[in-house]
């Protein structure tokens, strides 16, 4: 895709391109760190920096590769962006939501999940108490970052910041909500606290340093009016609850989705993303946690790490320590590999003793022409793992469980739909005692908010789950210090 800039104020290519809505990966939200916004440029630039140097080859700089993050133009000039496909993004789920009770006896109403990386829209016929059209797209933000923390700096640096984010999704949004081509009259959101704020239009900084406070945790309506939804008209919007700043309204909606919240048995749910999201219900009690996993699994921080967009390496199997073979989204060229792929390969590697229970690996380890996974990629893995192991294993403590008092773990959204639960379980980033209670659910947090607008019950059930669910802050944790450590190994049982 060939797009024409021009400067503006100083701004970086990376900025003007978000400005016309043109997509480039940003994991790092453009500080230069990543090196994944790369574009081909014809015309007059910024000289080159030594920042791009270390990120690009000697042959990407003849060609006219720069990041676009670290490049600003001095004329007009042509951008060539890569036009693939969009990502995959996850809608069903297999949450089994029953009840009655629409939120109005008839018309149409909309549920929204926005996912760090990607949303999901589900157009919900009041009258027959049925979803009868879902659309997705990648999230506009992640030109911003890869995950919430980089958008919440994008926030705090520029003035215009939270204008900025929140146009990006409410402008996607209202596409897709006319596309539907109905009248609206209700609008149902669910996403992380950060999300949620940022599509309200309230500034999420507070959540960004310590007491880490929101400016607010929902449960409450709005008027699409005020947030900018322009295609829903005098709509009302209810934003899911949520349990603290990091733990959001998708967990709430996810867990009265999946029964969790009316369920006598003891479940652990868990939102594996870039904030690894968990819960844990036990004794007629849930109690909440997050924990900074990072943007690995995302494809972010990852040498030849992607998201899942055609090209996308999905798959892998391993025959002697080399690759037998390997899948890509779209049986397209492979362009790199996506968190899935990842958690497969580095469980694999373990296995064949070319990673080391410490994480030592020696040498990169090619997987195919010009995709390849580092010592580093590896290193990656492991502080998400741990993170995530950590926080599972210290809600357990909170609550008096061991791994045979859990009856059913559910891993939630879209990452976790693809994820090898045998290879996640195998380098601990899920105690591996628990491999036969763990199944996907897919959208969770979708189907709750659908949910939210066809039943009555489930009203009930999000506003007393989102009063009651109890929350840990792992950061001041010593338990949780300590089973980090712990959980840096591969392998542990």
């Amino acid at each position: 895709m060939i797009t024409k800039i021009s400067p503006d104020g100083g701004k970086s290519v990376l900025r003007l391109l978000s400005e016309k809505r043109v997509k480039v990966s940003a994991p790092c939200g453009g500080h230069g760190r990543c090196g994944k916004c790369k574009v081909r440029i014809k015309g007059d630039v910024t000289p080159i920096t030594e920042d791009e140097k270390k990120r690009l080859t000697e042959s990407e700089i003849s060609e006219g590769i720069r990041l676009a993050c670290l490049t600003k133009p001095l004329a007009e000039i042509e951008v060539e962006t890569d036009d693939r496909g969009g990502i995959d993004v996850m809608t069903e789920s297999s949450a089994a939501v029953s009840g009655g009770g629409a939120i109005l006896d008839s018309g149409y109403a909309v549920g929204v999940d926005i996912g760090t990386t990607t949303v999901a829209v589900y157009l919900c016929d009041l009258a027959s108490g049925t979803v009868t059209k879902t659309a997705a797209f990648g999230n506009p933000q992640a030109g911003y970052g890869a995950d919430v923390i980089s958008r919440l700096s994008y926030i705090r640096e520029n003035e215009d910041g939270l204008k900025v984010l929140q146009s990006e999704i409410i402008s996607a949004l209202d596409r897709e909500i006319s596309s539907f081509g109905v009248p609206v009259s209700y609008v149902c959101i669910a996403g992380n606290t950060v999300m949620q704020h940022i599509a309200a239009g309230l500034d999420p900084s507070g959540i960004a340093v310590a007491p880490f406070t929101p400016a607010s945790l929902f449960g409450d309506r709005r008027s699409a009016a005020s947030i900018g939804l322009a295609s829903c008209g005098e709509a009302d919007v209810f934003f899911m609850p949520c349990a603290a700043s990091y733990v959001g309204g998708d967990i709430i909606s996810g867990l009265c989705a999946c029964g969790v919240d009316t369920s006598d048995k003891t479940i652990l749910y868990i939102d594996i993303g870039t904030n690894g999201e968990i819960a844990l219900a036990h004794g007629g009690r849930i109690v909440t946690a997050a924990c900074a996993a990072g943007p690995a699994f995302e494809g972010a921080g990852i040498e030849c790490g992607c998201p899942g967009i055609p090209g996308a390496i999905s798959d892998i199997e391993l025959s002697d320590g080399s690759v037998g073979s390997y899948r890509t989204i779209g049986g397209e060229k492979p362009i790199g590999i996506c968190g899935s792929a990842l958690i497969s390969l580095v469980s694999q590697l373990y296995d064949a003793e070319i990673v080391e229970d410490s994480g030592f690996m020696e040498d990169d380890f090619p997987i195919t022409e010009g995709v390849y996974l580092t010592p580093q990629d590896v290193r990656q893995v492991q502080l998400a793992k741990a993170a995530i192991g950590a926080g599972i294993l210290t809600l357990m403590d909170s609550e008096g469980v061991s791994c045979g008092d859990i009856d059913a773990v559910y891993i939630a959204g879209g990452f976790g739909a693809h994820i090898d639960i045998h290879a996640a379980c195998n380098i601990g980033l899920i105690p591996a005692s628990l491999e036969k209670v763990t199944s996907a659910v897919g959208n969770a947090a979708g189907a709750g908010t659908h949910a939210w607008l066809l039943s009555e019950d489930i009203r009930s059930r999000v506003d007393r789950t989102g009063r009651e669910a109890g929350y840990i802050e792992l950061s001041g944790d010593k338990r949780f210090s300590d089973h980090y450590m712990d959980q840096m190994f591969f392998g542990l049982q």
